[in-house]
This record gives structure tokens, C-alpha cells and sequence, in this order.
């Protein structure tokens, strides 16, 4: 079959129906670049799409936090290839802000894609070899989308002035979506695909391999900023004192992973088609109380 590329994330992404997943399948990928003088080159990437494993415990390799002053991570990719995962999972942080010395492009939109994209590829010429032959889940995280932390406000523009605590995406929407269509655009088919607040897409829904349903969730898109709660410490993040009263942190309205999303998750808890195991693969923990960051005694 053929797609189309994306003119923003350089992807095309492929459906095919009615696939065999008991049988070992080779495939060849090719790419024609047509140059000025009207010629094409065509270039090939080849690989096995694997059977889904069976009668085996599944072997999953998960990785996070790719900064590049360990680029190309030779010793972990290596020894990716030697263990031999039957999965691999990514969860955030492909890049960092500062990656590559290629400097920081936060907007415009088409500059900051292009700023993103030359960061993200040093991610997949890394673990290029990895992937080539074993399903990837791969979560796009904070760094990813240029952000030192992430409260998503379920889409939300970050308002001039501010900082991530007050909740809202830093980055202009258009990037944003293409930060998601490089991680997930190959994930299964996601369980509500209706963008949320400036058309930014979402990704959440599940997979069933190898015995076990895996849901595949944004933890921070949907979330509220830490600006919303008074901790008496100075830092919305920050909890000093140890007679601090929590309860006066549960306001109505406060959201965690929003309310599609946690309906999804209800009616994945129940869904016990296929699978005997359940996996949760989220980016972070969901919530997490610092008592102060770097020395105690500042």
C-alpha cells in the first residue's frame, strides 16, 4: 500500500486490515525523493513485523530521558539489541530543550517544528536499529514539547507571563500535534481521537500484545496546574511544612487525567478480552508531593 506524507511531522502512517499476527512477517519500506531534475531515488528500510508472542512471559525493554550528552547511547542500544525485547516502550523525554547545540526555536510554529524534528531524529537514529523489528510505544512528555514541566489544562494556551505552574501548552498548537504524530501516529487506534482545548489531538487508548492490555494514557495533558492550590511555601510545588493540611489542597475542579480520559481507563479496567494482565504506561507517576529541590538548607 502507499500513504501520504504529513508536510508537518514527515510521517505517513500505515493501516492494514486483517493482519496475520501469528506468523512472522517481512517488510520493505521505500521512500522515492524526487530531485530538481525531475529523477528519484528511491531509499529502503526493511525489517520483520514479528508474531505476537505466545505461550512465553513477554520481554519488554522500557527506556526514558534521552539526553544527549550520552548520544548515540551506543552501550544501551547494544545491549537493547542483545536482550532482545519482544516490546519497547519510550516513556518521554526523547529530547531535551538544549538538544543536539541546535539551539531553541519556540515559535513561530514552522521553525519550532523544524527545531523539534532535527532533535527528534537523533532519538531514532539511536534506537533506529531496536525498533526495526518489535512494536515501540512511545510517549511524548514535557521535554518533548519544550517544556521544563507540563500541566496540560486539557490543551490549554499557557497565558503570557506565567510560568508551566500555571497550567497550559507553551508551544503553539500546530507543534504540539506534531510532537504527538511522531511518537504515537503508529500506536493502535486511539479510544476517542477527538482533539481537546486549540485542536491539540489526543492520544490514549490501549493495546493487547503478548497476553497483556496495555493502556496507553497522557497523564499530563488533561492536567491542572499547581497555581490552582496555595501550599504556604512560596513554590506551588512545594509542601515545608510537616502539620500541613492537605485537605485544604482538594478544590472542586481540580482535574488529574481528565474526565475521557478516566472513563476510558473504567472501561478498560473491565475489558478483559485477550489478555489475563493488565500495564499502565503513563509517563509519570501521577501526582508527587517535594518537600524542596537541590540542598535542604537551600
Amino acid at each position: 500500500g502507499t500513504a501520504a506524507l504529513d508536510t508537518d511531522a514527515w510521517t505517513a502512517t500505515f493501516r492494514v486490515p486483517n493482519w496475520n499476527e501469528k506468523e512472522a512477517t517481512p517488510f520493505k519500506l521505500v521512500y522515492r525523493e524526487k530531485l530538481t531534475d525531475g529523477t528519484e531515488v528511491p531509499a529502503e528500510r526493511t525489517g520483520i513485523i514479528r508474531a505476537n508472542p505466545e505461550g512465553r512471559p513477554l520481554k519488554l525493554g522500557a527506556l526514558t530521558c534521552q539526553k544527549d550528552y550520552g548520544f548515540p547511547y551506543e552501550p544501551v542500544a547494544n545491549n537493547l539489541l542483545k536482550v532482545d525485547p519482544d516490546l519497547l516502550y519510550f516513556s518521554g523525554d526523547q529530547l531535551y530543550e538544549d538538544h543536539g547545540g541546535f539551539g531553541l526555536i519556540r515559535d513561530p510554529a514552522a521553525p519550532a517544528i523544524l527545531n523539534y524534528l532535527r532533535k527528534f531524529y537523533m532519538y531514532g537514529w539511536a534506537f533506529g536499529e531496536a525498533m526495526r523489528d518489535r512494536p515501540v510505544i512511545c510517549l511524548p512528555d514535557d521535554h518533548d514539547v519544550f517544556h521544563g514541566n507540563l500541566w496540560g489544562e486539557g490543551g490549554a494556551k499557557m497565558k503570557e507571563g506565567t510560568t508551566s505552574s500555571a497550567g497550559g501548552y507553551r508551544e503553539p498548537a500546530r507543534m504540539v500535534n506534531v510532537v504527538h504524530k511522531t511518537c504515537t501516529a503508529h500506536h493502535p487506534d486511539y479510544a476517542d481521537p477527538t482533539p481537546c482545548k486549540q485542536n491539540i489531538s489526543v492520544y490514549y487508548g490501549d493495546m493487547v500484545y503478548g497476553g497483556v492490555s496495555f493502556a496507553i494514557i497522557a497523564d499530563r495533558q488533561f492536567k491542572s496546574g499547581p497555581e490552582h492550590v496555595e501550599t504556604g511555601s512560596g513554590r506551588a510545588d512545594h509542601v515545608m511544612d510537616p502539620n500541613f493540611d492537605t485537605s485544604v489542597l482538594d478544590k472542586p475542579g481540580l482535574v488529574l487525567l481528565g474526565e475521557r480520559q478516566e472513563k476510558f481507563l473504567e472501561r478498560w479496567c473491565d475489558d478483559w478480552r485477550a489478555h489475563n494482565i493488565k500495564v499502565l504506561f503513563s509517563q509519570t507517576v501521577f501526582a508527587g508531593v517535594a518537600t524542596h529541590h537541590g540542598g535542604y538548607d537551600g
